[in-house]
């Protein structure tokens, strides 16, 4: 049986979805599955980036307004 996974680009889900991967590379770390040293920091950093995104759009919906400094 295949599993299909649909995530609307541009929406929570999407970031839900891709912190979702980058927490099971995580585990695999933790773990002791071990990853090419590059793809470890570029998980590392696609996390961070997902994580502030988040943060911003949360920010965004409080304060109702379309940019945030």
């Amino acid at each position: 049986m295949e599993v299909v996974r649909l995530v609307t680009k541009g929406t929570i889900e999407e970031d839900i979805h891709a912190l979702g991967e980058t927490k099971l590379a995580l585990d695999d770390r933790v773990a002791g599955v071990t990853t090419d040293e590059v793809d470890s920091k570029k998980l590392e950093k696609q996390g961070e980036r997902l994580i502030e995104q988040m943060m911003v759009g949360e920010i965004k919906r409080e304060d109702g307004s379309k940019t945030v400094d």
